[in-house]
């Protein structure tokens, strides 16, 4: 088995229960990545802990998962997509040739060919001296991966030491508190390091304020609003 043969053609010769299979599988898969990959830049390797999954396949799915997929050509397994939400690792994707034009969003064609989709890496933590940083937010893990690589290199996925950990699998809802839960645009199929505390996800980060000539602190916009998460 390649490297990355379990994120190649994961989701195909689902007959039956397709949803149930597909759960299952993504569960799989993340556990796969949380304990045995990573995402090095430079001398970083960056660890998952938050990933979420966005798939789309024309005529044998009956919903787009997620509903915002961005739409992707020519990417295998492992490969990497930087998009203006932040890092996809891919699957196996293919579109047709008439839907090239339109594949930064979610164009998506007729034929059943067509097929595309990956992980959002949401959080990374990584170390530094004794310290675990981590680094919450699609385009923050993004910035921190091309700085890393200080543009001598570029990012890539690798296999990396072992670990044991069950990734927890969150709804990641919308909505700002319970009662707008229901109504709120839902991301069912997020999973997370559980180990790691609540504090450490929303730490204040400071930024340099050019006007006033100092540094300011200011609360991340990209703070968690998991429902598991949130007593």
């Amino acid at each position: 088995m390649g490297q990355f043969e379990f994120l190649e053609k994961p989701f195909d010769g689902f007959k039956e229960d397709k949803e149930e299979k597909f759960r299952d599988e993504c569960l799989k898969i993340a556990t796969t990545l949380f304990n045995e990959y990573g995402i090095k830049c430079g001398d970083t390797i960056f660890r998952f802990a938050e990933i979420e999954f966005y798939y789309y396949e024309k005529g044998e799915w009956d919903k787009d998962w997620n509903t915002v997929t961005y739409a992707r050509d020519g990417y295998k397994g492992g490969d990497l997509f930087f998009h203006l939400s932040g890092v996809d690792i891919c699957f196996d994707s293919t579109l047709e040739p008439e839907d090239n034009e339109n594949r930064s969003l979610v164009e998506k064609s007729d034929k059943k060919q067509s097929k595309f989709g990956g992980i959002l890496i949401r959080t990374v933590k990584y170390m530094e001296g004794k310290h675990t940083i981590v680094i919450a937010g699609p385009l923050n893990c993004k910035d921190a991966f091309l700085n890393a690589c200080k543009g001598r290199c570029m990012p890539q996925l690798i296999q990396t030491t072992k670990i044991e950990m069950k990734p927890k699998h969150t709804n990641r809802c919308l909505g700002k508190d319970e009662q707008e839960k229901e109504d709120a645009l839902s991301f069912d199929l997020c999973y997370y390091d559980a180990t790691i505390k609540k504090e450490e996800w929303n730490v204040e980060r400071k930024r340099f304020c050019t006007k006033e000539g100092k540094y300011k602190k200011y609360k991340p916009s990209y703070k968690l609003n998991r429902f598991d998460l949130s007593e």
